[in-house]
């Protein structure tokens, strides 16, 4: 599955990211919603880690990347609520508001647990996915271990304190650095999480007369057919 353009609302996503963290680092922060084991609404704030396709060395092998960038990431501990929560329903929305350039983005689809591989029985990595257009299965463990290398040290061992949401006991430990002896440990536990946009909400406050515009992401004939096209509509709202 393919699709035939690129999203229109990814330039300027990408041009307001850049313009916000060069003046707050902070523009990296988005808001990240589901629904918890109750069907109620869960928000916490996340790290935006980066656009899947981009960082990897020209050496790599094209079947193991994806043509596309419009698709998100951050990443999360295995043991914390939302692994569960996604797990059972993996529908999201996030919102996200960069100040430097007055534009708003909330941007809902479907989010993928990339998992390590002792877990995947449980935690299915995706087969398909709309925005995919390498013809061959998609090397997720070559995805994940990727952002895994690009973790500070002391972030790569904060997958090794306990399980998080959960009550502090004496037997709590929070390590602070990695050596080799611990490194698999923390890396086991170390998901990425990927973000499939299949519609985006834009509203830019940086005119008088505001702008909203919505970009839906359709697909033709055949949606379970591997050579099904997608593309992305666009509608002006009112702001």
């Amino acid at each position: 599955m393919s699709l035939k353009t690129s999203p229109g609302w990814l330039k300027s996503l990408k041009a307001a990211f850049k313009d916000g963290v060069n003046k707050d680092a902070s523009a990296a922060y988005f808001s990240f919603a589901n629904t918890n084991s109750e069907g109620k609404p869960s928000v916490r704030t996340v790290v935006f880690r980066g656009f899947i396709c981009e960082n990897y060395p020209k050496e790599t092998d094209a079947d193991q990347m994806l043509k596309t960038d419009a698709l998100l990431s951050f990443t999360t501990h295995l043991k914390s609520n939302k692994i569960a929560e996604l797990k059972k329903n993996n529908n999201f929305e996030i919102s996200w508001w960069f100040p430097s350039v007055r534009e708003q983005y909330r941007i809902s689809g479907q989010a993928h647990l990339i998992v390590s591989p002792e877990y995947v029985k449980d935690y299915p990595h995706p087969t398909k996915l709309v925005h995919c257009e390498t013809s061959n299965p998609i090397d997720w463990e070559f995805q994940r271990s990727k952002f895994f290398s690009f973790m500070s040290p002391s972030l790569k061992a904060s997958f090794l304190w306990p399980p998080p949401g959960k009550p502090v006991s004496k037997d709590s430990v929070f390590h602070y650095e990695m050596d080799e002896s611990n490194a698999e440990a923390a890396k086991s536990n170390f998901v990425l999480v990927v973000l499939e946009p299949l519609k985006v909400d834009v509203v830019s406050l940086a005119h008088r007369d505001h702008r909203r515009h919505l970009y839906s992401l359709s697909t033709g004939p055949g949606i379970s057919d591997e050579n099904a096209a997608s593309d992305w509509t666009f509608q002006e709202l009112n702001p």
